[in-house]
């Protein structure tokens, strides 16, 4: 008999402790999620059974940065929001264009709020330029963020970088 830490369980157990007490059911479990058509699953399928795609090979090539890249697509917002975080704390300079992608398409304004904290600490010069680009947001919170990301890499204020946005770009 092998002899694991207590209270730790593979997944197939979890699933068996936790429904047959009633604290989740199985639904509320791990789902895997096809990044080809976004459908979710209760197992995990080398090919999707919905659109076809192969999973293992998709993910194959990806390194981490990658993967965080393509959950910004993802349809459960939290799980695009911590995508967009580890983005800005491991200052993944590929990541700026997607995330401005994600700030132009999304109509979440805490989803745009978090991809503009992570381009300001990304902190490249087009992240920058990008952000000033907002300093006219009509929503205020938008552009407070914006605000703040820019005194986070010393860009001053929105005022100083609009007349500047030109420089900036240079």
């Amino acid at each position: 008999m092998t002899h694991r830490p207590v209270g730790f369980l593979f997944l197939t157990e979890m699933k068996a402790a936790y429904t047959t007490v009633g604290v989740v059911t199985e639904e509320q479990m791990v789902r895997f999620f096809c990044p080809g058509c976004w459908e979710d699953f209760p197992d995990d399928f080398e090919v999707c059974p919905k659109c076809g795609m192969n999973t293992r090979t998709f993910w194959s090539d990806k390194n981490y940065v990658d993967r965080l890249i393509v959950a910004l697509d993802h349809p459960v917002k939290s799980t695009v929001a911590r995508a967009v975080w580890i983005l800005g704390k491991l200052e993944a300079e590929q990541a700026v264009q997607p995330l401005v992608s994600l700030i132009e398409t999304t109509k979440d304004v805490y989803l745009m709020r978090a991809a503009i904290r992570a381009l300001g600490e990304i902190g490249t010069n087009d992240a920058m330029t990008f952000l000033v680009s907002l300093s006219d947001h009509p929503a205020q919170m938008i552009r407070d963020e914006v605000q703040l990301a820019l005194e986070l890499n010393d860009f001053g204020t929105i005022s100083q970088n609009a007349s500047n946005q030109k420089e900036i770009a240079l």
